[in-house]
């Protein structure tokens, strides 16, 4: 009886590792849809909304551009336009600032379908100082050589839950570059109203010699739950048995992905020794 049950099991296994090849189709031409990334703050500057088209889930490709829209800006009294400089990249006048507390709705017509997008600017506390700090017990990486180094905070948060943090590190002389911008989200929770003192907030790659540029965001509960679902599709997955990975919900209407971010913003530079 025992050599049936392992003959039967052997079987089983053999069966259970037949694998077959699947090429799904992934219609990426009839379920494609606009990415929206714009920013406003209470900087006076030409503030940027970026356009753009999801590609093949395969596809190395930078993401098409999505040209000749009309985008506009509200507060609800004045309404402000952008003019499309560049491929996709939409700008307001040098002129204009965003106001804390002021409600902005950002308006896009693009195709024959208009997206909407409403966004309150928030204040944020100011930056005391950045430090860096090495990791000295980690190995430079291998492929460029850049050693690693904490980002040390100090602020003062103010007292009151409901503070969220958005936070952003990138070379000066190289701001445009995503694979060398690093971000990180944090509520208040355990920090409300306390002296932030050499708080470890970001975690980067950099060479001695190197400036970067920290700039610290106050968002929002749904600005910070869009930021958090980013991160926990893409660098806390990649396991075997975790879920497939979805497309995140923003704060654009219409089944458009992406965000508008509103907020004062609050900046340091800081020396890699």
């Amino acid at each position: 009886m025992k050599s049936y049950q392992i003959l039967a099991f052997t079987a089983f296994l053999s069966l259970s590792a037949c694998t077959e090849e699947i090429h799904p189709d992934l219609n990426t031409g009839e379920f494609q849809r606009l990415v929206v990334e714009g920013l406003l703050t209470t900087e006076t500057k030409a503030h940027k909304v970026s356009l753009s088209l999801t590609s093949d889930y395969f596809d190395n490709e930078t993401p098409p551009p999505a040209e000749g829209a009309t985008v506009t800006i509200s507060d609800g009294t004045n309404t402000f336009s952008l003019s499309e400089n560049t491929p996709g990249n939409y700008f307001t006048d040098e002129n204009m600032t965003g106001q804390i507390g002021t409600a902005y709705t950002l308006k896009i017509e693009w195709k024959g379908e208009t997206y909407t997008a409403v966004s309150t600017l928030k204040d944020v506390a100011p930056i005391i100082k950045v430090e860096a700090e090495e990791d000295t017990e980690a190995e430079p990486d291998e492929d460029t050589g850049r050693k690693f180094y904490d980002l040390l905070l100090y602020s003062n948060e103010p007292e009151g839950l409901g503070d969220n943090y958005f936070w952003r590190a990138f070379p000066a002389d190289d701001p445009d570059n995503p694979e060398r911008t690093f971000w990180e989200v944090a509520p208040d929770d355990f920090v409300d109203g306390n002296v932030i003192d050499g708080a470890s907030i970001l975690y980067i790659e950099a060479e001695p010699g190197e400036t970067f540029v920290f700039e610290q965001y106050g968002i929002g509960k749904e600005a910070f739950d869009f930021f958090l679902s980013i991160q926990e599709e893409t660098i806390y997955k990649g396991g075997i048995f975790d879920s497939p990975p979805a497309n995140i919900t923003g704060n654009v209407d219409k089944g458009a992905l992406g965000f508008f971010l509103t907020s004062e913003v609050s900046r340091d530079t800081v020396l890699i020794e």
